[in-house]
């Protein structure tokens, strides 16, 4: 792509200051979670939770690719032992209140992924995992 075909493009689609791009080992954003923060900086979600959302969703994609699976394939039964490692094992493990942002994050993506077509449910009962 050309110096002026992506200065087009960044004209026509706005990424708001502040938005986080997860970015993978060849320098491309990682799809549906990069086009999920623009929609969030579009509706005026502040930087700061953001930020705490791309770190929870990034240490649950890491999660995730460690158990070889992903965001489409996750089971409740995956998300209850990533709490279980947040709060437990991980190398900075988080309390109730950090889990209860982090839980936010990860519902908002799933939301997002629902609108878009991405999975076509929750992966978590009506109640989720505590």
């Amino acid at each position: 792509m050309s110096q002026t075909e992506l200065s087009a493009l960044f004209a026509r689609r706005l990424v708001p200051s502040g938005t986080p791009i997860l970015l993978d080992e060849a320098m491309r954003p990682v799809e549906p979670v990069s086009s999920w923060f623009r929609s969030l900086a579009l509706d005026r979600k502040d930087a700061k939770t953001m930020r705490s959302y791309a770190y929870s969703v990034l240490m649950l994609l890491h999660f995730l690719l460690a158990r070889e699976t992903d965001l489409q394939s996750v089971t409740e039964t995956d998300l209850q032992e990533f709490r279980l490692w947040r709060q437990d094992a991980a190398e900075e493990v988080v309390g109730d209140a950090a889990w209860d942002r982090d839980w936010a994050g990860i519902e908002s993506l799933y939301r997002y992924l629902i609108r878009i077509g991405v999975v076509a449910r929750q992966p978590w009962r009506a109640t989720p995992p505590a």
